[in-house]
């Protein structure tokens, strides 16, 4: 196996980027934040029951095929909800990391299926929440915000 690639590393990331590459797209008759809950929680469950793997493709700089299409759903669902393209690539980061952290977080510890996908779920829509709520305000506002951080 180790023939078809340069290491374990290589081979694992192969491997995860095959399950994104498993995606549907998202359906341009819902709504964007329908969708994007959507891709978040499969995205969240892939890295949830895939946690040894994902835990190795969070130290690979480069996304493949599979996560860069995912990158792209999400700007589109992000554009869709009036996100400007400024904004666009720091929301971006910021639903990544939450779905990465979370997955890789919530198939470490030993709480139920149920009650992850709860709070999962809940933390979700806070974020989109936030999201929207920070779109709509000013952008001097949003960089006064950062450069206090």
């Amino acid at each position: 196996m180790y023939r078809h690639f340069s290491s374990k590393s290589a081979l694992l990331t192969a491997l995860f980027e095959e399950l994104f590459n498993e995606l549907e797209p998202q359906d341009a008759t819902q709504s964007w934040r329908t969708n994007l809950t959507q891709l978040m929680h499969v995205w969240w469950r892939i890295y949830r029951a895939n946690h040894e793997v994902a835990a190795q493709l969070t130290t690979s700089p480069k996304a493949g095929p599979g996560r860069s299409r995912l990158q792209e759903w999400v700007a589109t669902e992000l554009s869709r909800a009036g996100v400007t393209p400024s904004r666009l690539e720091h929301y971006q980061r910021v639903i990544c990391a939450h779905v990465m952290g979370y997955g890789l977080l919530s198939a470490m510890q030993e709480s139920s299926a149920k009650v992850m996908e709860q709070t999962f779920s809940s933390s979700v829509e806070l974020l989109l929440d936030a999201i929207v709520t920070a779109s709509a305000a000013p952008q001097a506002s949003l960089e006064c915000r950062h450069q206090s951080i």
